[in-house]
């Protein structure tokens, strides 16, 4: 079997280099850090409405059932999102599996 020079090992790389620069490696940080932004942001926007009145998206089915405001309500979950994304950032084990399962 041939050996390119592609396959051999750099002077000063070391195995903590390969494996940060794998292609898995960076995909978990991009993903870890996609799922830790969106909540929090989507969780301060429903506070402040920056990018969208979140009150809209609220069915009225729950507005009228539900004996809590709806602008209570979306705040409720703002709260919500915004523990989700801190609870991935600090233990994406747990928050990145349980939370999803129950939140269906």
């Amino acid at each position: 079997m041939n050996t390119t020079v592609d396959q051999l090992p750099h002077e000063g790389s070391t195995t903590a280099n390969t494996i940060a620069s794998s292609p898995a490696h960076q995909a978990y940080w991009i993903l870890k850090f996609g799922f830790t932004v969106a909540p929090i942001l989507a969780g301060l926007d429903k506070f402040f409405h920056l990018l969208v009145n979140w009150d809209q998206y609220l069915p009225g089915v729950v507005a009228t059932i539900s004996p809590i405001p709806g602008h209570t309500l979306m705040l409720i979950v703002g709260v919500i999102e915004i523990v989700a994304g801190i609870g991935v950032a600090l233990k994406p084990r747990i928050f990145a599996t349980s939370l999803p399962r129950g939140w269906r």
